[in-house]
């Protein structure tokens, strides 16, 4: 049977401590993200613009300039999305409230060290009414912030090389991971597809 001092330790190495790491790993993932996305959509401005110049100096009526107006009104499209759908996505205000989210989840450990400590000087009463206060304060902090996704969470038990993970979610963590990197990639080579595939479908 577990004492209350067992169910503080329990409480504070497989809740407190993953949960601020875990958050830790998704504020740095939103972060990377509106970086990220602040790069792609300079990167599309610059094409468009480019294109557009490019477009003045050519001869109105060659195959080159409806060419380049037609990659140029393709790439205006998705920039127009692309800058919609990132602007919803508040990538770095989330990232803000996942950073104060586990500043506050410190701040609870440095409370259980306090009442690890006093342990010896407490009522088993007192040590459940203490260790109740923490866990709703812990509860108010997860309702403040949207949840960290579950990859952000195996992750953290990856990188430590936690003995609970099975080997098919640690297969599933890496394929979404060059998944991600893929779909990264692909958002800076897209325009040169597009480019040469227009390039054959016209026969330029």
């Amino acid at each position: 049977m577990s004492t209350i001092s067992d169910e503080i330790k329990s409480f504070a190495d497989n809740r407190l401590w993953r949960t601020k790491k875990a958050r830790i790993e998704a504020e740095a993932r939103l972060n990377k993200y509106n970086i990220l996305s602040i790069i792609v959509v300079n990167y599309y401005t610059f094409l468009v613009l480019a294109l557009s110049i490019w477009s003045l100096i050519l001869d109105s009526n060659s195959d080159w300039a409806k060419y380049i107006t037609i990659i140029t009104v393709i790439v205006s499209v998705g920039l127009f999305g692309g800058t919609i759908l990132v602007s919803s996505m508040n990538f770095k205000e989330k990232a803000e409230k996942f950073k104060k989210s586990y500043i506050a989840i410190e701040e609870l450990e440095v409370e259980v060290k306090k009442l690890t400590r006093s342990l010896t000087f407490l009522t088993e009463q007192h040590k459940i009414l203490r260790l109740s206060e923490i866990e709703k304060s812990y509860a108010e902090i997860l309702n403040s912030t949207d949840n960290h996704s579950p990859m952000d969470n195996l992750k953290v038990l990856i990188d430590r090389k936690n003995t609970e993970v099975k080997w098919f979610e640690k297969i599933n963590y890496y394929f979404k991971r060059a998944a991600s990197n893929l779909f990264i990639i692909l958002l800076f080579t897209a325009p040169i597809l597009v480019f040469f595939l227009i390039k054959n479908f016209l026969g330029i």
